[in-house]
C-alpha cells in the first residue's frame, strides 16, 4: 500500500535523534527526511541494497553501513535509533549499538517533513509499521534508548 505519515520539526544539523519502533517487511527506509538524492539527508534505516542488503543510515548526507542484514530485521518489532553529536554517529538496533563506519558524517542540514514508512520524497513506500516514533534536536545517552526499548512497542 502507498501510505506514510509526515510531519514537520526543526532542522536537525550537528546533533540530533531519530528513533522509533518499527515492523519493517519490506521497502527501502524506515524514516527519512524530504531529500530524495543519494547522499543527502538524514535516514534513520534503510537498506544499503546490493547482494546482501545492510542496515545503513545517514546523519547529514553520509551514508554509513553497518555490517547487520536488512533481513535479520524483518520478522517483527525492533528499535531503531540514530543519534548524532558533532562527528559521533551511533546507531541502535534493539538497545545495542551497531558498528558503522568512523568516517565524518557529512554537513547536510535535515529538510522537512521527515516521512515515516517513505523514503524521502520519492514514491517508494516501505511495508510495515511504525510506533513511538520521535525526533529529537539533541544526541539521546545509550542509557535513555535503553530505557525506551525496555517500554516496547505500543503498536
Amino acid at each position: 500500500a502507498t501510505g506514510e505519515m509526515s510531519a514537520p520539526t526543526p532542522d536537525l544539523s550537528t546533533a540530533g535523534t531519530l528513533e522509533g519502533w518499527f515492523h519493517w517487511q519490506a521497502g527501502v527506509a524506515v524514516m527519512r527526511d524530504h531529500t530524495s538524492a543519494g547522499g543527502t539527508g538524514w535516514i534513520l534505516a534503510y537498506d544499503s541494497g546490493g547482494a546482501t542488503p545492510r542496515i545503513a543510515c545517514r546523519a547529514g548526507g553520509t551514508a554509513l553501513v553497518s555490517s547487520k542484514p536488512v533481513a535479520q530485521v524483518r520478522d517483527g518489532w525492533h528499535h531503531f535509533a540514530l543519534t548524532r553529536n558533532g562527528e559521533d554517529v551511533r546507531l541502535y538496533l534493539d538497545g545495542v549499538r551497531l558498528e558503522i563506519p568512523a568516517t565524518s558524517p557529512g554537513t547536510g542540514v535535515s529538510a522537512p517533513p521527515w516521512h515515516i514508512m517513505r523514503n524521502g520524497s520519492t514514491a517508494q513506500y516501505t511495508r510495515g509499521g511504525a510506533d513511538e516514533v520521535a525526533v529529537y534536536d539533541r544526541a539521546l545517552t545509550a542509557a535513555d534508548i535503553r530505557q525506551r526499548v525496555a517500554l516496547g512497542p505500543r503498536g
